[in-house]
């Protein structure tokens, strides 16, 4: 379904996962920014307050490509082996969040290696001081890296 989609319909998911990939920069900044500044925390909620705006504007591109993708017309003979309209918007819907899953990697690709976490250095060998990257890393929800408390 995507090798075979035209041109536009691939410039539309491009257009998707760039803009999920600048979203989640931006929040990922964020986040750098209340690491680096634990103090200022109504500032770092004012920063995220900001990224609310992008936020839902990345989630209607997201939204309006998938209506829009040619893959959901009912086709004859589709629906006898199960792909009925409501199915073949499943997959349209399915295929836009991958693409919006490939920005956010490549949004966390880049923060990691602007904060130096992936090779130490950057390739130009600064560090960008607003991602935060003396501080570590926080994990995710219940992880092995954070300590159960007993």
């Amino acid at each position: 379904m995507t090798r075979s989609a035209r041109p536009a319909v691939q410039v539309r998911r491009l257009l998707v996962t760039a803009a999920s990939a600048g979203t989640g920069f931006l929040l990922l900044s964020t986040l750098g920014y209340a690491l680096g500044h634990p103090w200022a925390s109504a500032s770092a909620v004012l920063r995220l307050a900001w990224c609310v705006v992008p936020l839902a504007a990345t989630a209607y591109l997201a939204t309006a490509v998938a209506r829009t993708d040619p893959g959901t017309r009912p086709r004859p003979g589709l629906a006898a082996i199960g792909l009925g309209p409501a199915r073949l918007m499943a997959v349209s819907a399915t295929t836009t969040a991958l693409s919006s899953v490939l920005g956010s990697l490549l949004a966390l690709l880049v923060f990691l290696h602007l904060r130096g976490d992936l090779t130490g250095l950057p390739f130009d060998g600064v560090r960008w001081e607003f991602l935060a990257p003396d501080q570590p890393s926080p994990c995710p929800a219940p992880s092995p890296c954070s300590p159960s408390p007993r």
